[in-house]
């Protein structure tokens, strides 16, 4: 009897593997907090801006797409209450 497939780790694994894989090269220790700072906003918006594996969508798309979303819930909301 075969077994369905059935990964043997979890995506989230996955993606902190990705994620301290990107860092590797920035193992180093830093000059200031600036240069600091100046690494993690790079790397935030290189994973913002990636597509993602699983959906196949930048995430910084799905994000303002679902922002905008909300924002149209809350003024809807707001009218109802009224």
């Amino acid at each position: 009897m075969c077994r369905p497939f059935r990964p043997q780790t979890k995506a989230v694994i996955e993606s902190l593997g990705r994620t301290t894989e990107r860092l590797r090269p920035y193992n180093y220790e830093f000059d200031s907090g600036v240069e600091l700072i100046n690494l993690v906003d790079e790397l935030c918006y290189d994973l913002n801006h990636d597509v993602s594996q699983a959906t196949e969508i930048i995430p910084q798309l799905k994000f303002d797409h679902e922002k905008k979303d909300i924002a149209i819930a809350l003024s809807f909301h707001d009218q109802v209450s009224r």
